[in-house]
């Protein structure tokens, strides 16, 4: 084997290896406190975050800071948050948009009332989050608008550079 033939060899090895090594980038993180009306922290309160498009089902309970995390959230429009308590009213949170590699801050109000009542929230402006736990700059789209772009061609552009030389 010639020098060359070894350097291709080896660069193809240590590329294998890195690329293996990127964890998926696809998934999205959220987190937030639970607090009472007075602003009083609220632990133990149970979080599901719900695709109902999926059926995806993601748990946590808030801690002794009334804080709570959930990882490792496939990125995607329409999920539901549902925050419940003892003592307190079972809270909802509609059309939450979960951007890639973002981890969203979400906040829930829990209103003191009897376990049998709901409140309902429907979030707006779903497309526009605030990440208030990093500095990072970037952007997130929806892929329905990229194929809605005008293409002059759908060929490869080494079959596209071939018609226009001709």
């Amino acid at each position: 084997m010639g020098n060359s033939a070894k350097f291709a060899l080896l660069l193809t090895l240590a590329l294998a290896v890195f690329t293996a090594a990127l964890p998926a980038q696809d998934v999205a993180a959220i987190t937030g406190s639970i607090t009472d009306p007075s602003g009083a922290v609220v632990p133990g309160a149970s979080v599901t975050l719900q695709n109902p498009q999926t059926g995806v089902v993601y748990k946590a309970v808030s801690n002794a800071t009334g804080s709570y995390t959930i990882n490792d959230v496939k990125a995607g429009p329409g999920y539901k948050l549902t925050a419940t308590r003892d003592g307190f009213e079972t809270t909802v949170l509609n059309g939450l948009y979960m951007n890639v590699g973002v981890t969203r801050t979400q906040n829930v109000k829990l209103v003191v009332g009897t376990v049998s009542q709901t409140v309902s929230v429907s979030a707006t402006n779903q497309d526009v989050t605030l990440d208030t736990t990093d500095a990072t700059i970037g952007n997130n789209f929806q892929v329905q608008y990229m194929q809605e772009l005008p293409v002059m061609a759908r060929d490869t552009p080494i079959e596209q550079g071939n018609r226009i030389s001709k």
